[in-house]
């Protein structure tokens, strides 16, 4: 999603709020999200229809309660993710379900969700997991999660205030502007459309921190942190070694950029992993040899 230092004015943001309250209260919201929810159509055409009416990018502070597959959803049509949660039913479904799928064939258990942006996978992955750990460094959607697990009154989501990496240290973070908060780095050159030095923020070693805070026997873990993934998976050499999980997480050009080749990420991992590229779709998954040639969602899985 573009976004526009230039155009994100405060009169811009509350002209959009204002706007949009009226579709809500004329009902034409609604009828949106019916349009959003009908799988029949193409994502591609659902949004450019959703777009001309109602765009998160630009706009004040909107909140709203949903359901969530069961769950209670609040959320904000400012923030990208929620908008999409809000129109579509979830920010790639196929990939939510997907995890579900993964973590059922490992029988349950504890789910991993790193770079967990506001809880989107956090929370759907409550119900079907024992337990969720949630590691988001950035306080401001972190809240999001807080806010979540309090309206469902959820007692299987344990909430990590930090980043995972290599070792401890606090590093520069870079958080973005506009609505697609996800995009939030440790990695300067991440984003640099919207993201800006915001500070330093705390990251741990996976291993220690999973140690010292009896986080033992992980079956899947996500990992979706914009850039930084390759320092995350040399943090949890241990953990991947003794539990030897499920790993899924998104591959983006900067995680690209800290790749000397597709033979680092395997030096990363224990031997008894594979790296496969996981194109979801709705006509199902389809699995390639990873070669770091393009970004995408890679899933790393134990062939022996």
């Amino acid at each position: 999603m573009c976004y526009s230092a230039d155009l994100d004015t405060p009169e811009r943001r509350h002209r959009n709020a204002a706007i949009y309250r009226l579709e809500m209260r004329t009902g034409l919201l609604s009828a949106l999200r019916l349009l959003g929810h009908s799988e029949w159509l193409s994502l591609g055409a659902r949004s450019l229809l959703i777009n001309s009416f109602c765009r998160s990018e630009y706009c004040a502070s909107l909140p709203f309660e949903i359901d969530f597959f069961g769950l209670k959803y609040p959320g904000d049509l400012s923030r990208f993710l929620d908008w999409s949660v809000y129109f579509f039913g979830a920010y790639e479904k196929a990939s939510l379900f997907y995890l579900r799928d993964l973590l059922h064939d490992r029988g349950g258990g504890v789910f991993i969700d790193i770079g967990a942006n506001v809880g989107q996978h956090t929370l759907f992955m409550s119900k079907y997991a024992r337990v969720v750990h949630a590691f988001e460094p950035w306080d401001i959607v972190r809240r999001s999660i807080e806010e979540k697990v309090r309206r469902n009154t959820l007692t299987n989501i344990k909430i990590h205030p930090v980043g995972l990496g290599e070792r401890h240290e606090w590093l520069p973070y870079y958080a973005p502007s506009g609505s697609n908060t996800g995009t939030g780095s440790f990695d300067k050159n991440h984003a640099t459309d919207r993201n800006q030095l915001s500070g330093k923020l705390e990251i741990v070693n996976g291993d220690e921190y999973f140690e010292a805070n009896g986080i033992n026997n992980t079956d899947l873990i996500k990992i979706d942190a914009e850039g930084w993934e390759k320092f995350v998976l040399l943090g949890l050499r241990k953990t991947l070694a003794r539990s030897r999980p499920t790993v899924f997480m998104e591959i983006s050009e900067s995680t690209l950029r800290t790749l000397d080749g597709p033979d680092e990420i395997r030096r990363c991992v224990p031997a008894c992993y594979e790296v496969v590229y996981a194109d979801i779709s709705h006509n199902g998954i389809k699995y390639s040899q990873f070669d770091a040639s393009r970004p995408g969602d890679v899933l790393l899985r134990v062939v022996r």
